[in-house]
């Protein structure tokens, strides 16, 4: 004898499949987008990270890492994301466990399903004075362009030059700078896989930076290797 299924629990059993499928799908999608990047000012008291969100679905935190050398990071705290806004919220971490002369930080932000996002890369120099800064820079493994952005204290021309691991010289060039932040944009898209050095230069002042192209965006990335140097004195 056939089961009659009445009209009611059919829809009934229609609007739990697609209430399901709405579930599942938005466990799947997740996305935040930045008003404010990562960015981080020394303080008497440690040293104060900060950024902003726009839009927020399914994120569940933001995991802030620490490096001394640019390359290997550590765990060293945690904030609760927003999780579902469209109004945008504000975040702040204050590291206090500071007393090198230079850190790195970044944001691993990670969603409700488990999917990590890094964030760019903020640096502190804390007790040089310095006619510049690197305070960011993008993902140091890349296949075409890498931004670097510095903070310098004069409108002044600035030097970069580009070295392959063996001391070769790939490239040189020279940028008239203003006060403030600037991005300066090295373009290696020509050039073969590999590890660059990279020398930015102002007077006696030098910042080296360790960087790696590849041919494979998707390649995980291998860190940055940076070194400051102040001449003659």
């Amino acid at each position: 004898m056939k089961k009659l299924v009445s009209k009611d629990q059919t829809n009934i059993s229609k609007l739990l499949l697609v209430l399901g499928i709405l579930a599942f799908t938005s466990q799947l999608y997740a996305e935040v987008t930045y008003s404010i990047p990562l960015n981080a000012k020394e303080h008497q008291i440690g040293n104060m990270l900060e950024w902003s969100t726009e839009t927020e679905i399914n994120s569940r935190n933001f995991e802030v890492q620490k490096s001394l050398d640019g390359v290997q990071f550590d765990h060293i705290g945690e904030i609760d994301a927003a999780g579902m806004t469209n109004n945008g919220k504000s975040y702040r971490f204050l590291d206090t466990g500071v007393g090198e002369a230079k850190v790195f930080y970044r944001l691993k932000q990670i969603d409700i399903d488990g999917i990590t996002n890094l964030s760019q890369t903020v640096m502190i120099n804390k007790t040089i004075q310095n006619q510049f800064m690197v305070v960011a820079m993008t993902n140091t493994t890349f296949d075409k362009t890498f931004q670097i952005t510095v903070d310098i204290i004069d409108d002044i021309a600035i030097e970069y030059h580009i070295y392959t691991l063996k001391g070769d010289l790939i490239r040189q060039s020279k940028e008239e700078l203003s006060y403030g932040l600037n991005d300066i944009y090295i373009d290696l898209e020509d050039e073969k896989e590999g590890f660059y050095k990279i020398i930015i230069r102002l007077n006696e002042e030098e910042e080296n930076l360790i960087v790696m192209k590849t041919d494979d965006a998707t390649k995980k990335p291998a860190g940055v290797a940076s070194q400051r140097k102040q001449n003659g004195g």
